[in-house]
């Protein structure tokens, strides 16, 4: 059903005739050649999209391939350097050999409904936690709340405050988003990261991860190497109805009206709809 959608959607969509996703288009797409690991063992490829499962992925991953016995322990930054070091991604192969892989080898791509993992994206890089990186804070905090806050002078903080200080809304964010914010890996649309229109012979879910990651895991023909479901680290919850409702409520329907635009190929090529509960009535 869900190759049923994608296929549908990427010939409505006029994506299947264009040259951008034939085979040696893919080749040449930086962002496609990051994010498409490769297993030779196991003859397979899997286009991981940030906050849709993709560290889950890399440790799974570097089980798989026999760089480590066990991921129990490996903080989300060990597992990323890992993942690094001991891992194989498509563009790290010569163009004649990666056009073999994509012609050659299983495929299996996951995706999440954009709604929930924008939000996701904000609140795991953007909102205030202790135990997470704060790269992102540091470089676009203190922009977005300038630029995008509407604050009155008595709420401005001193200018000289470092940029992890600022405390930024979801409200501002959307708006930083919808204006140029979509670059960044953690939050660019799923078919400017991940090839949409690629012939995958699995295309999981977050939304049923435990039911599609052991399907995935048969793709690689791999079940006795993988026994267990790996958990999820950082959950933000923001699947959740609850959390949805609390963060989109605070949208304009401006913002909701500009986001089912930017968000509707993903929506359309991987067959999902809004939320109901973030769903707004002239929408």
């Amino acid at each position: 059903m869900r190759q049923h959608t994608q296929r549908h959607a990427c010939s409505s969509l006029g994506f299947s005739d264009k040259e951008t996703f034939k085979l040696n288009k893919i080749l040449t797409n930086p962002s496609y050649n990051r994010n498409i690991y490769v297993s030779e063992r196991y003859r397979t490829i899997i286009c991981l999209i940030p906050k849709a499962t993709s560290l889950n992925w890399v440790r799974t991953l570097l089980i798989l391939e026999g760089a480590i016995n066990s991921t129990n322990g490996l903080a989300p930054m060990e597992m990323v350097r890992a993942g690094h070091k001991h891992l194989r991604v498509l563009g790290s192969y010569e163009s004649g050999k990666r056009l073999g892989i994509l012609r050659n080898y299983s495929s299996a791509i996951f995706v999440r409904n954009p709604y929930s993992r924008l939000l996701s994206a904000f609140r795991d890089r953007l909102e205030i936690h202790t135990n997470r990186n704060l790269a992102h804070r540091k470089r676009l905090n203190k922009h977005i709340y300038l630029k995008f806050g509407n604050h009155s002078p008595a709420e401005m903080p001193d200018l000289s405050m470092p940029s992890e200080k600022y405390n930024v809304t979801f409200k501002e964010f959307v708006d930083y988003y919808l204006s140029a914010g979509s670059k960044d890996v953690h939050w660019r649309e799923l078919h400017k990261v991940c090839p949409p229109c690629f012939d995958y012979d699995y295309i999981g879910n977050v939304e049923t991860y435990a039911d599609d990651f052991k399907q995935t895991v048969k793709i690689f023909d791999a079940t006795s190497a993988v026994r267990s479901l790996v958990k999820a680290p950082h959950a933000t919850n923001s699947s959740e109805d609850g959390v949805l409702r609390r963060y989109y409520g605070t949208l304009s329907d401006l913002q909701m009206e500009k986001l089912e635009k930017q968000l509707s190929t993903d929506m359309k090529v991987f067959g999902y709809s809004i939320p109901r509960v973030i769903q707004r009535n002239s929408m």
